[in-house]
């Protein structure tokens, strides 16, 4: 059989868990081929722009058994231009900005949904979208970076109390006004916000403080900054940033994490992490308050990463493939 996943860069984790999926799914009697559709597909619908990329998408099909669409916009192409000629799929990585009918018509026409987490589940269960499968993302097999040498490319000393927020797009909603920082800030100065990932750049993400550094976009992977940090925050309720918090529990940094997000079924709340509202900088200052309880958060979440994961998530959509989910 031979599969191909679209995805889009510009959409967030979800094309970097696209790659991942793509790469460990490859083999075994499958052949899996990745395409960004960034370039060909604009996010803007429309009657001339969803024909122009139906014309596009059935060029580019030709060969495959299956395609797998990786976010909305991919899956609303698919829709468009395959509707049930074709035999396709999709994950739906992060919660729906909207769950407006036209959106709904064309994901109906998927053989199975994929969606990472629970609250993801609920908000399309609550559209009536049937066919849904929970399948958790994992993280590849690349190795944990050590703390020191992390810091050392970054710049960092040894004892910074680092605190990283990490910004998978341009396009997602900033929910952190530079007022929650200042909170913090006041009464732990020290403290640094390293602000990075592919939307670090954005300007809305400006924070007049000197004690926040911006990593340009492509700067650094997610193995780096969170191996240099004391403290993963990741407080969007609507980006699904579960690799992020993958790579920060590999390398035994907590997460703190919106309750309304989609974090909150992946860190177990004062087990592995802390799970509050995304507008409350109490929980982030009492973290940064207690290092030894900091640390066994951490700990505890290291433990939790495992191996096989990647292999199990394959796994799974193997099964939903087949049918069998």
């Amino acid at each position: 059989m031979r599969i191909l996943v679209l995805y889009r860069t510009d959409a967030g984790e979800s094309g970097d868990w696209a790659k991942t999926l793509t790469s460990a799914w490859d083999g075994e009697g499958v052949q899996v081929g990745a395409e960004d559709v960034t370039d060909w597909m604009p996010m803007a619908t429309g009657k001339g722009v969803d024909k122009g990329v139906s014309r596009e998408l059935e060029r580019r099909a030709r060969g495959f058994d299956h395609i797998h669409a990786v976010g909305y916009r991919v899956a609303w192409a698919c829709g468009e231009a395959f509707r049930l000629r074709r035999s396709w799929s999709m994950t739906a990585y992060d919660r729906p900005r909207t769950t407006h009918a036209a959106l709904l018509d064309r994901i109906a026409h998927a053989r199975f949904v994929v969606v990472p987490s629970r609250a993801v589940r609920r908000d399309l269960d609550e559209a009536n979208v049937t066919s849904l499968v929970r399948i958790a993302p994992a993280r590849g097999a690349n190795p944990v970076m050590d703390r020191q040498a992390a810091r050392a490319r970054l710049g960092l000393g040894v004892d910074d109390l680092v605190v990283t927020r990490w910004f998978s797009a341009r396009a997602e909603v900033e929910t952190e006004p530079a007022q929650r920082w200042a909170e913090v800030h006041a009464q732990f100065p020290e403290a640094i916000l390293l602000i990075a990932g592919p939307g670090a750049d954005d300007p809305a993400k400006c924070m007049p403080s000197p004690r926040v550094r911006r990593l340009p976009p492509s700067t650094e992977d997610l193995a780096v900054v969170f191996a240099a940090a004391d403290l993963a925050w990741l407080p969007d309720a609507r980006q699904t940033q579960w690799l992020a918090a993958l790579e920060a529990n590999a390398a035994g940094v907590p997460c703190l994490v919106d309750r309304d997000g989609s974090l909150d079924d992946l860190v177990d709340d004062d087990v592995t992490g802390r799970v509050a509202a995304g507008d409350d900088p109490a929980p982030l200052i009492h973290l940064l308050e207690l290092p030894l309880h900091r640390q066994a958060l951490g700990n505890a979440a290291r433990a939790r990463v495992t191996p096989r994961a990647l292999e199990e998530a394959v796994e799974a959509y193997r099964r939903a493939l087949d049918g069998k989910a």
